[in-house]
């Protein structure tokens, strides 16, 4: 496969800082996550951590999309990520500007809280065009709620300073 295939070029060059991770969108509809997501892993000594991403588009993105829940969203693809033995990442959630988005966002953080097993999320905050306003401050009750979650997170926040000391690669360069 192709990850496999970058994967010994960077072990070959020593470009061990590189960490691998295998981030499939959550499954949805009649997917399944043995059928739709597992065949395409690339094996647990080419992956160091495993992640979903997953999105509530709302109900008036398309035809193939309505609101649901964080649970409706993420548990077809959470516990097939369990059986990887591997830290969990949520490599991308997001969900539109509703009434109804701050206990999206309170059930997503409450989730979080009581399962360290996922170390990290990554909140999709951007509002493109032809989609729907996922940015955080989109709505006042949201922002309140991430930002009051924000100040009691009980987990340790780790610092970017040890990333910006690292080399800086610029890959726009000619050399």
């Amino acid at each position: 496969s192709a990850w496999k295939h970058t994967w010994k070029i960077f072990k070959k060059e020593q470009a061990d800082s590189v960490k691998w991770i295998f981030s499939p969108g959550v499954v949805w509809g009649d997917k399944t996550f043995k059928d739709d997501i597992l065949p395409y892993y690339p094996g647990d000594e080419f992956v160091d951590i495993v992640a979903l991403d997953g999105y509530n588009f709302g109900d008036n993105h398309d035809q193939f999309h309505q609101w649901e829940s964080f649970f409706d969203v993420y548990s077809g693809s959470i516990i097939g990520l369990m059986n990887f033995n591997k830290p969990m990442w949520i490599a991308e959630i997001g969900c539109p500007s509703d009434s109804r988005r701050h206990e999206w966002l309170k059930d997503f953080l409450s989730f979080f809280d009581s399962n360290s097993c996922f170390e990290v999320f990554f909140w999709f905050n951007d509002n493109k065009v032809d989609e729907p306003n996922f940015r955080i401050d989109a709505d006042y009750a949201s922002l309140a709620i991430f930002r009051e979650w924000a100040q009691r997170v009980n987990r340790k926040i780790k610092p970017t300073d040890d990333i910006a000391q690292k080399k800086y690669i610029d890959t726009n360069s000619s050399n």
